[in-house]
This record gives C-alpha cells, sequence and structure tokens, in this order.
C-alpha cells in the first residue's frame, strides 16, 4: 500500500522526512545506517512489491547486516 499517510508508513515518513539525512537506500528502499538504527522501511508495501523490496534492500545492506521492517500485515520473504 503506497500512503500518503505518514503513520501507515512511520518508519518509511521518519527517514524521508525529519531523518532523511540519516537515510541511505533508493527510492523505493531506505535504511538507517547500522550504527543509528536497524530500521529499514519500503516506499510500496504492496503484495506484489516486496519481492522486488526485499531483492533491492538485500543489494544495497552489506552482506550479513540486521535490519528490521515492521508490518502490520502477514507478508512472505523471500529465502535469499
Amino acid at each position: 500500500m503506497e500512503s500518503n499517510l505518514i503513520l501507515d508508513n512511520p518508519a518509511w515518513g521518519a527517514l524521508t522526512t525529519g531523518n532523511s539525512k540519516l537515510a541511505q537506500g533508493s527510492g523505493i528502499v531506505k535504511f538507517f545506517d547500522a550504527d543509528v538504527s536497524p530500521y529499514a522501511a519500503f516506499k510500496n508495501t504492496d503484495d506484489d512489491a516486496m519481492a522486488s523490496n526485499f531483492a533491492e534492500l538485500h543489494n544495497l545492506t552489506s552482506p550479513g547486516r540486521v535490519v528490521l521492517y515492521l508490518s502490520l500485515e502477514d507478508m512472505s520473504v523471500p529465502a535469499n
């Protein structure tokens, strides 16, 4: 769900507004530096976007990096 309501996707809101200077990532995936916070966020959280979101996150983060993604919706995380 791509939303304009900041509380529908609070980590994305934080990473693209007040904390945007701390954000790393791309136009669809944002995350904090590991020394700042484990949170990652996706711009579009529709089911059909999640596989590409996780692939992008995987490509942008270093091997072994642990990230925290929160969702109120059930989701499947790709094996890779």
